[in-house]
């Protein structure tokens, strides 16, 4: 191995390195791993790619998650349910900005007053249908959540 090669912690170097053999800036060239996948193909990487430190952890604490939590139950109570959707926008929110997936951190943009207008339609939908929508709330919630989620960087 060079000394322009990595190792791709499997024995053989990076797939990923420069080799200097030519190579230009637009050339692909798999990536790591010195076996080929089921299917046969390997993801493809530009050449000279090095990949971020990769690692997902969570980073919250439990007295900040018991703190918005009660903060969330206070504004739900002290607002009869009507404040539900943002205090589950304020905890969800806190959750995704603790969490990291790969090296990279996650982030929320949904707020209270755009999901209030969805819960309301789901309520009534449940109502209407006589409880038989409220099988699809939590999927609903659960889509507009990830909708509203993205990496921060």
């Amino acid at each position: 191995m060079n000394s322009r090669q990595e190792n791709s912690g499997y024995g053989d170097p990076a797939p990923w390195s420069q080799n200097g053999a030519g190579e230009s800036a637009g050339q692909y060239r798999a990536a790591p791993g010195n076996y080929p996948p089921q299917g046969g193909s390997y993801a493809l990487q530009p050449v000279g790619y090095v990949p971020l430190e990769r690692g997902s952890y969570f980073d919250g604490g439990l007295f900040q998650l018991i703190g918005w939590s009660l903060l969330g139950i206070l504004l739900t109570f002290f607002t009869l349910g009507l404040g539900f959707p943002w205090a589950m926008c304020m905890v969800y929110g806190w959750e995704t900005r603790h969490t990291v997936v790969e090296g990279r951190r996650l982030a929320f943009d949904g707020t209270g007053a755009q999901l209030f207008g969805k819960w309301v339609l789901w309520l009534l939908l449940t109502i209407f249908t006589l409880g038989i929508y409220g099988f699809w709330v939590g999927i609903k919630l659960k889509q507009w959540k990830v909708k509203h989620t993205y990496f921060a960087y």
